[in-house]
């Protein structure tokens, strides 16, 4: 007897519900007694291993896209591990950091396997509706009372405020969210689904609210990675995919032109951005910020082992820290006041792949994430919603990258690979929500 093992779309939401649940019962004091809350998403991952490599063994046969993907990845994989063989970790930091890694192939392959037209962006339609709405509350509380807030959820990492060019402090939103970035992620995803559809002639009256208000919990969180990702992914999902062809030259001068007045008028804001995540250098007399700092220890780490790096679990990564990794010390993170309190230490994402797999490992890694908006753009016309709006959401995850260890939260990738489709079986749009 044949045992079935088949994704589906109630599962995949199930998986997502019970990841969102995680993150808010982290920010409750009770969370401190709950010995196996932070490894719930370590287990949601492990459930979706045997539906995943059915999907990967169907997908490799049938589909040359995945084919096309699944090369590039590997390549990244072969030189990770060739990394790790002649690096200086031991096998046991590279076996655990090549687990945690595996998290976005895992689930991308499961929500591949569990997409149904319809009915998946049916179910996605009601999640983003149903967060937006418990969300709201939540924000207006932390506005408009941040002490009760805070005492409501004294453990969750939203305590930071944003400090603007005049020194004045903003506070961060998060929502229902442990994290703020979770919560503008999250919000720049709904925001960009309600405006798609929009786009696509479901005008909705309830879709224009949940636009607004999804925009409105976006701009709440101050977040600037997450708020940039959805400016320019959203600005090239109505170029190439809204936009008529007759008139695309003039939509995108005009979109550049919006863009380059937006980063004019906030030149500073956006050199301190990129002084932070190591992509400018800072200013005579400032200490780097920790990410800086571990983005040069990286480079200076995949300059050194060219065209290798150190090896899986060495730098940047959850493995590094458990392992108590040589490289912190190397590069002088015993000194610094956050290392003794472990943070930032995987606060980064490109910064670890750079000291890990080396430049040629970071180059097939980011082909292999640009591959399918890459293919998604190519047979756009070809594209129902679902493949639009998946172009939207892994666009929004590779900008956001840059400044946040984005692929690393089995969470966010569920959000931006539930409804993932960029081989459209027929021309026929999906019945818009």
């Amino acid at each position: 007897m044949k045992i079935k093992v088949t994704p589906t779309p109630l599962k995949a939401i199930i998986a997502l519900l019970i990841l969102v649940a995680q993150s808010f019962i982290q920010k409750l004091a009770i969370s401190e007694s709950i010995s196996f809350l932070k490894i719930i998403d370590e287990l949601v991952v492990l459930y979706c291993i045997p539906f995943a490599i059915r999907v990967g063994f169907r997908l490799f046969h049938q589909s040359k896209v995945f084919k096309g993907f699944f090369f590039l990845i590997s390549i990244y994989w072969l030189f990770a591990i060739t990394s790790s063989l002649f690096g200086i970790g031991s096998i046991a930091q590279a076996l655990y950091q090549f687990v945690l890694d595996s998290k976005y192939i895992i689930v991308f392959l499961y929500c591949y396997g569990a997409y149904r037209e319809g009915i998946s962006e049916l179910y996605l339609s009601r999640f983003f509706k149903i967060m937006v709405l418990v969300n709201v509350p939540f924000v207006l509380l932390q506005l408009l009372a941040p002490s009760a807030y805070d005492a409501i959820f004294p453990t969750g990492a939203h305590h930071g405020s944003f400090f603007t060019t005049s020194g004045d402090a903003l506070t961060r939103t998060a929502g229902i969210f442990w994290f703020t970035g979770t919560l503008a992620f999250f919000s720049s995803l709904a925001s960009g689904f309600f405006l798609i559809n929009i786009w696509k002639g479901n005008a909705k009256k309830s879709n224009y609210l949940y636009l607004a208000l999804s925009l409105l919990l976006l701009i709440s969180t101050l977040s600037r990675g997450e708020i940039g990702a959805f400016i320019l992914a959203i600005a090239a999902t109505y170029i190439f995919f809204i936009s008529s062809q007759k008139i695309r030259h003039i939509n995108l001068i005009f979109i550049i032109a919006i863009l380059t007045s937006l980063i004019l008028n906030n030149m500073d804001m956006i050199r301190i951005s990129l002084e932070e995540i190591g992509f400018s250098q800072t200013g005579a007399g400032l200490t780097p910020s920790p990410r800086a700092q571990m983005m040069s220890s990286a480079i200076s780490e995949a300059n050194e082992n060219f065209p290798l790096g150190a090896g899986l679990g060495t730098l940047g990564g959850q493995a590094a820290v458990v392992y108590d990794s040589d490289l912190f010390y190397k590069h002088g993170f015993q000194y610094l006041w956050y290392f003794h309190q472990g943070l930032f230490l995987t606060d980064t994402y490109w910064p670890k792949v750079f000291a890990e797999s080396g430049w040629l490992g970071m180059l097939f890694l980011l082909l292999s994430y640009l591959y399918y908006p890459l293919k998604c753009l190519r047979s756009s016309i070809h594209l129902n919603f679902a493949g639009i709006f998946s172009f939207f959401t892994m666009t929004v995850m590779l900008i956001n990258s840059f400044s946040a260890p984005v692929y690393n939260s089995p969470l966010l990738i569920f959000m931006v690979i539930f409804i993932v489709r960029f081989e459209s079986k027929s021309k026929k749009q999906n019945k818009l929500l």
